[in-house]
């Protein structure tokens, strides 16, 4: 007979030895908070107490070795005997953590060469064939002949050509005035908040002679002769205009070279030395943009007196700063604010 089997039997025999007594009816009204049944343990019965001294005489018990008692004073002595060792030997261990790693960091150190080395050779022997593969793909293209249309091409050479006289066009006309003639519609006398004509011209008197114009005529219209003098800031915007058309053609130039006579022949970027005559453009401006100009100023009352009309006649750009100086409406025009405004 095994020892577990014993042991489950004696186990067995002890938990029949006590029996819960049987729990007796509630009267009354049925009810959730009824009295719950109260279990007390049973005397053993000489049957079950029988059964449990003989397993408990059986051989296998008495062969069971005893286990010494704990001994708790002596365990309790024995705690700071170990912590005191712990503690002796933390300082130990530290200080053998901090020999070594000096020695960990220099064979680090030591091994940093050998892997540079190594990769080096590895890039060095990979340059051989990097390059071969670079003249195998250049041979590939050289023979596949130029990746774009050819009509495609010369179209678009054809529309530079006939685009670029256009950088010429706008360093001519830099120097000349553009004439134009706009007429503003201001409340008259009758009108509320209008003013008489006599008040309107003397702003318009104040305006011009305050830049610098002088009263050529006044009769039906008042003529105001001025001298218009060249912009620094306008002879950089067209020297760096041309600068940059000089510099496109240069490009052209260059790439219509190499496909007419082939790469290597030809002037190549010497044609870019072309962009150096682009200063010639801002000097042709300020020697023959100063000029004299005419603006002509007319003012009509309405017979009913309530609109009088403002025509002028003169260079855009100053006809531009006259209206904004003096906020005047254009006639026929709405008035629109911008985002800025």
């Amino acid at each position: 007979m095994s020892l577990r089997f014993v042991t489950a039997a004696a186990l067995l025999a002890l938990c029949s030895a006590y029996r819960t007594p049987p729990v007796a009816p509630v009267c009354g009204a049925r009810s959730s908070a009824a009295a719950r049944p109260v279990l007390r343990p049973s005397r053993p019965s000489s049957s079950a107490a029988a059964l449990a001294a003989n397993v408990l005489a059986l051989p296998a018990f008495a062969e069971l070795p005893s286990l010494p008692a704990f001994d708790m004073p002596k365990f309790a002595e024995a705690i700071p005997d170990a912590a005191s060792a712990v503690a002796d030997a933390i300082p130990d261990a530290a200080s053998a953590v901090a020999d070594a790693i000096p020695d960990a960091a220099a064979s680090a150190v030591a091994t940093i060469p050998d892997a540079a080395s190594t990769v080096a050779d590895s890039v060095v022997a990979a340059i051989p064939d990097a390059t071969a593969v670079a003249a195998a793909a250049a041979d590939t293209v050289v023979a596949a002949g130029p990746g774009y249309s050819q009509a495609s091409y010369y179209t678009v050479l054809a529309l530079y050509v006939l685009s670029f006289p256009g950088i010429y066009s706008l360093v001519k006309r830099s120097v000349k005035s553009k004439v134009v003639k706009k007429t503003y519609e201001l409340p008259g006398p009758a009108a509320e908040g209008g003013r008489v004509t006599r008040e309107i011209a003397a702003d318009v008197v104040s305006y011009f002679q305050a830049n610098n114009y002088k009263i050529k005529d006044a009769g039906k219209a008042i003529i105001f002769e001025g001298v218009q003098a060249p912009l620094a800031g306008r002879a950089a915007f067209l020297t760096f205009c041309t600068f940059i058309a000089i510099g496109s053609l240069a490009l052209v130039l260059t790439i219509v070279e190499q496909q007419v006579f082939g790469l290597g022949n030809g002037l190549g970027n010497i044609w870019y030395l072309s962009t150096l005559v682009s200063p010639i453009a801002g000097k042709y401006y300020l020697d023959n943009a100063e000029r004299s100009e005419e603006v002509s100023v007319k003012l009509v009352t309405e017979d009913d007196e309530s609109i009088t009309d403002l025509t002028i006649m003169g260079d855009d750009e100053e006809v531009e700063r006259f209206q904004k100086t003096l906020d005047l409406r254009e006639k026929g025009m709405v008035y629109v604010k911008g985002l800025l405004e």
